[in-house]
């Protein structure tokens, strides 16, 4: 009986630790990272999920490239997303302005 209950909670600790990278994208497929980031946004405050949500399809956006675009983002955390999406949207507001295209 001591032998089954130890069983169970090295099964338990062996199952939670492999399941604990909540806090990251998950970039094994695109399946996995849209799953991840969804579960990732429903975790932050409303403001952040909107910066979050729009810097992850920016980045998808700009990286369409399957393997170039998991590569970036696995194992990224919501705050590095932003991170890099923030960039694009900056490099993208430069080359508007370098060119002449926007709103005056």
């Amino acid at each position: 009986m001591k032998f089954i209950s130890y069983l169970i909670l090295s099964s338990l600790l062996i199952f939670s630790v492999s399941c604990s990278s909540t806090s990251n994208i998950n970039g094994s497929s695109i399946r996995t990272a849209t799953l991840s980031a969804g579960i990732l946004k429903g975790r932050l405050p409303i403001r952040e999920r909107i910066e979050f949500e729009v810097s992850y399809w920016s980045i998808r956006e700009d990286i369409r490239d399957d393997t170039g675009f998991l590569s970036i983002v696995d194992g990224k955390s919501p705050e590095e997303i932003v991170t890099l999406g923030v960039q694009i949207f900056n490099a993208r507001s430069k080359l508007m302005t370098n060119t002449g295209i926007g709103i005056r």
